[in-house]
């Protein structure tokens, strides 16, 4: 099977939040005016590489598709193998009643991250939708309750750029009276040399400093939510199919490399590391608190239903050459979305689309370099994030 790509091949994005709008095809940010002539050579080399690689990957796959239509799949109607072979039942258009649950979603105001939230309303779930804009928020809080007139829906404004925003967050987060999971999915997709406002890289602030604060900050309400309802709460964290074909270094994470679409892969590549380090810690210390890891695939606008404000003719929208063979971000939300209420699903698990980039929600298994690195490796990322976040996860001090 291929390795997937993923929203990294969607639109150009609008705001910092959801990480499913962003690379444009990986290059859309690829040559930064002021930088010098090598830089430039380097992004240059990088977007071609990934345009061919992109081009033979989206040939492969149609091959793929052809033979797969002219095999029965395992299971019955509904049911298809994931890249680890599991044989699926979940069906992503009925969920468990989620009544009763609290869910929180980041990058809630656009793609992935705005149907996870729709998807959990429709449920039944009480969903807290989190993004940097007050007015995208309204807009998202609108749009779902046009499609679930009875969604239980709260906002709480963060800014992945911000330390200070996203302990504010946290804070308002962990006074809810439960917190049953959180879809770690927002993060912002410039390219370049960009800073958060606390002179973190862009990527790997937002997609991964950004969420140890936020997991620092709100593990306590986890584990009591946790505590009470018997069940698990859980913690999905948005990952990326680039993590599974580029073996990029982590060694430093405040030196990303100038191509972006490397510097975004190393941002995932720490992402799941500290996934996977979490659920191990959560686990050794008996606490019911389950880390898991989700891709989406490849959302694409094309394949998108319409949503007043989301998707419709007053949105930005961009076309992509894998649409063939694409989902629509409604779709790519599926992992994710499993991953969080799947009664069976447990932590230190990955789901993706059953087909790569498209597909039912599957059971994947875990890349060794993050779910089972080198001795070391993950304590060494843990210690950067920690530090970088001006955070302290004390998982010990919660048993």
């Amino acid at each position: 099977m291929l390795d997937p790509a993923d929203e990294a091949l969607q639109a150009r994005r609008v705001d910092v939040g959801p990480h499913d709008a962003g690379l444009a095809c990986a290059g859309e940010n690829a040559l930064p005016g002021g930088q010098d002539l090598a830089l430039r050579l380097a992004h240059l080399i990088g977007f071609v590489l990934v345009r061919q690689q992109h081009a033979l990957q989206a040939a492969l796959l149609q091959l793929q598709l052809q033979r797969r239509r002219q095999q029965p799949l395992e299971g019955g109607s509904g049911v298809g193998l994931g890249l680890g072979g599991e044989t699926m039942t979940w069906d992503p258009q009925h969920l468990p009643d989620l009544t009763g649950r609290t869910f929180a979603v980041t990058g809630a105001t656009a793609g992935i991250g705005y149907f996870a939230a729709e998807q959990l309303a429709a449920a039944g779930a009480h969903v807290v939708l989190a993004s940097r804009s007050a007015a995208k928020l309204a807009v998202a809080e609108a749009a779902i309750r046009g499609r679930v007139p009875s969604a239980a829906l709260d906002s709480v404004v963060i800014d992945l750029a911000s330390l200070d925003s996203v302990r504010t967050a946290a804070s308002a987060l962990a006074a809810l009276p439960a917190l049953h999971g959180v879809f770690l999915n927002g993060g912002a997709m410039a390219f370049g040399r960009a800073l958060t406002a606390d002179g973190r890289p862009l990527l790997v602030g937002t997609h991964a400093v950004a969420n140890v604060a936020l997991v620092e900050g709100i593990l306590d309400c986890l584990v009591a939510t946790g505590g009470e309802s018997g069940m698990h709460s859980r913690i999905v964290h948005a990952s990326t199919g680039f993590v599974r074909r580029w073996n990029v270094s982590v060694d430093d994470l405040t030196r990303p490399s100038r191509v972006g679409v490397l510097a975004y892969t190393q941002a995932k590549k720490a992402t799941e590391i500290f996934a996977y380090e979490l659920d191990r810690r959560l686990r050794a210390n008996g606490l019911p608190v389950a880390s898991l890891v989700a891709h989406p695939g490849v959302g694409v606008d094309a394949r998108t239903p319409q949503r007043p404000g989301i998707r419709d003719a007053t949105t930005p929208s961009q076309r992509n050459p894998f649409t063939p063979w694409a989902q629509g971000k409604d779709a790519a939300a599926w992992s994710g979305v499993r991953a969080l209420t799947d009664p069976g699903a447990s932590g230190g698990e990955y789901f993706g689309p059953a087909e790569g980039m498209r597909g039912l929600p599957a059971r994947i298994t875990p890349l060794a370099r993050t779910a089972d690195p080198a001795p070391g490796v993950a304590d060494a990322v843990w210690a950067q994030l920690e530090r970088l976040a001006g955070a302290e996860i004390r998982i010990g001090a919660l048993r």
